[in-house]
């Protein structure tokens, strides 16, 4: 005879086993279709495709097909303090370490009127929305 306790254990390990094996299937997927877009006749794709575009679509896609089941999708939730300090920084070096030098001196001039027309434009944007948000009678 089982004590409700021990039904309760049973039920949570339960839960976290699917969860786990979720996750595992998720990555094999990943996994799988990274490698047939690097290593199959997708090379075509690839010129109007870039991989990190490739992953988003796969990310909707998994995304849909979870929501569509009907699973929890609370043990997913996005944390966005573990993405900006843990898995942002080795995306914007992978970036910048495979740019070209010759596209980047190219496009330095384009990159430079895209910063400071941005950092001036949001400081405006900031200090318009600060000065409206800021009673007047205070």
């Amino acid at each position: 005879m089982s004590t409700p306790t021990t039904t309760l254990f049973e039920e949570e390990e339960e839960h976290d086993s699917g969860a786990i094996l979720g996750l595992f299937g998720i990555a094999a997927f990943i996994l799988l279709s990274s490698y047939l877009y690097e290593e199959t006749r997708m090379r075509k794709l690839q010129a109007y495709l870039p991989h990190s575009s490739m992953m988003l679509i796969v990310g909707i896609i998994i995304g849909g097909i979870l929501k569509g089941v009907g699973l929890d999708l609370d043990e997913f939730k996005f944390d966005d303090e573990l993405f900006f300090l843990v898995f942002l920084p080795p995306i914007i070096f992978a970036g910048g370490y495979t740019v070209r030098k010759d596209f980047f001196f190219y496009n330095l001039g384009t990159i430079f009127l895209f910063a400071l027309l941005g950092t001036v434009l949001m400081a405006f944007l900031l200090v318009a929305w600060r000065i409206r948000s800021v009673p007047l009678d205070a």
